[in-house]
């Protein structure tokens, strides 16, 4: 049998598939269905760390920031009246009311994070994250 599901985040598949089986759940990651995947994990201060794609510098002036706040709030507002209501369908359906989609995908087990932390904005992170920028290099 298997003893780890491997997967990645940016589908919501392999979350329900591993709490199915009953196996850890292991995510290969840079993005999520909710966005960037620190986000989703720990709280990334909005004041300094700008969102992807937003092309900000952690050097934001306060109307960056405010513009950075508006970016999350709507990335937020889509995932809770987008994308959010297919998955709690989908949980609910086949593990019950009592199981929440979001609830299992932050309770992963390990999260393999596609980036080089030297180029990351310096934030909370989880003791389960793991850096690995670079894996698909040469």
């Amino acid at each position: 049998g298997y003893e780890t599901v491997l997967t990645d985040p940016a589908n919501g598949g392999g979350v329900f598939l591993a709490h199915r089986l009953g196996l850890p759940v292991v995510f290969n990651v840079r993005w999520t269905v909710h966005g960037e995947a620190h986000f989703a994990i720990a709280p990334s201060p909005l004041s300094y760390v700008p969102l992807p794609p937003s092309e900000m510098t952690d050097g934001m002036t306060f109307l960056e920031r405010v513009k950075n706040m508006i970016f999350y709030n709507v990335r937020m507002h889509l995932y809770r009246r987008v994308v959010g209501p297919h998955y709690s369908a989908l949980s609910k359906r086949y593990f019950g009311p009592d199981v929440d989609y979001f609830s299992l995908f932050q309770a992963a087990d390990l999260w393999l994070m596609r980036v080089d932390f030297v180029f990351e904005f310096p934030r909370p992170t989880m003791p389960n994250v793991v850096y690995m920028g670079g894996f698909q290099c040469k």
